[in-house]
């Protein structure tokens, strides 16, 4: 809910921030007859591209800077902007809200041009200086992925985590591989699949990203934390690296298959046992975050959830009358092992209450203790 109410201003102010810079760029302002639209040509010898990342989801709040120096990637990159169409006149288009890409184009320290790609609408590619929009191609898109993929650096993860779901949020199993050199060889042979996208959790036709996962995947390195996910439907496995290092959707093949698998045939996987649990709280008198790291505690409650029946939902709970009379507390727990997600809730408190199971259809019947073990933690 909050994150909705994020996008919206947000994204006005980039709106506006690319407006400014479209106006800078030879953009026809007031009335009369726009010029007509004349291609610019290539003239600069580029050896290098600044990428910005200007991205949708939990990653919008930071732009990445990535650098291609890769200088036959740079000018094949380049020539194939200068090679795209006009874009035509008085195409309808889209209004989904997608990535957009500033590529910054360097001749020595010299900048040749400013190129602005948006993967949105019409998808289209406006070069600085230039009047009129061109309209991206299959191959620039392919060629601009390929940059990316290229310039991010490789994580060097010093172990890999594994969750295992057998059944949606109730019973999921775990592993950690702590040897290095098996994470490494894990995490290049993912580098080694074709590219599809260079974000996370994309979906192709034919498939859907899947709420719940077989298994999901995270490596710690000394700095970061990279969730992966594998689609099953899809046959991909994803990396977030938050462009940080190596993100995007790859294609599975045969050989990656087969070594995951015996990985996991070499695994010990137990029933996970969460570290940490993140309470989000949500009243008339503000929004709390806390985090618990009392593992004995948070386990006793994780295991009392595991326990409680499930039931029907009352009738009217939530109850509209709760908010408007600012009696409503809503708390949202999330028990993590390694990093990884194992158990998600949604509590309801007011003139009734309510116990959501994640994002199955399951409502749960909590008892005194289970009330007792929250509001200790609250």
């Amino acid at each position: 809910m909050d994150a909705k109410k994020w996008f919206v201003p947000f994204y006005g102010l980039i709106w506006v921030g690319v407006s400014l810079w479209l106006s800078g760029c030879g953009s026809v302002v007031g009335q009369g007859t726009p010029p007509a639209w004349k291609p610019g040509t290539p003239t600069a010898n580029p050896t290098r591209v600044q990428i910005t990342l200007d991205l949708v989801g939990p990653s919008a709040q930071t732009k990445p800077v990535v650098t291609l120096t890769n200088a036959q990637m740079v000018r094949q990159l380049y020539s194939t902007i200068y090679a795209l169409e006009q874009m035509p006149d008085n195409i309808a288009c889209t209004a989904e809200r997608g990535p957009h890409y500033i590529l910054t184009f360097l001749e020595g320290e010299r900048v040749a041009v400013s190129v602005l790609a948006q993967r949105d609408g019409c998808r289209p590619v406006s070069i600085k200086g230039e009047a009129g929009d061109r309209r991206a191609s299959n191959e620039f898109w392919a060629l601009l992925d390929k940059a990316i993929d290229v310039a991010t650096p490789a994580a060097k993860p010093q172990n890999v985590a594994i969750l295992h779901t057998l059944q949606p949020e109730m019973q999921v199993e775990s592993t950690q591989i702590a040897d290095a050199v098996i994470a490494q060889r894990l995490y290049n042979n993912i580098l080694k699949l074709q590219l599809l996208a260079p974000f996370p959790q994309s979906t192709g036709p034919g498939c859907q990203e899947e709420t719940y996962p077989e298994y999901r995947l995270v490596f710690h390195t000394a700095e970061q934390v990279i969730s992966s996910l594998i689609n099953k439907s899809c046959g991909t496995i994803s990396l977030d690296g938050n462009h940080l290092s190596r993100t995007g959707t790859y294609k599975r093949d045969a050989q990656f298959d087969q070594l995951f698998a015996e990985m996991l045939r070499q695994a010990t996987f137990s029933p996970a046992r969460p570290d940490q649990l993140m309470l989000r709280i949500n009243s008339n008198t503000g929004d709390q975050q806390k985090q618990v790291k009392d593992v004995t505690r948070l386990l006793k409650l994780y295991d009392k959830v595991l326990t409680l029946p499930t039931t029907q939902p009352e009738p009217n709970c939530p109850s509209g009358e709760d908010k408007v009379a600012g009696k409503a507390r809503y708390t949202s727990l999330s028990f993590t092992q390694w990093d990884l997600p194992v158990l998600s809730v949604s509590v309801y408190e007011g003139s009734c209450k309510r116990i959501d199971l994640g994002l199955t259809s399951k409502v749960l019947q909590g008892d005194q203790e289970f009330w007792d073990l929250l509001h200790h933690l609250v």
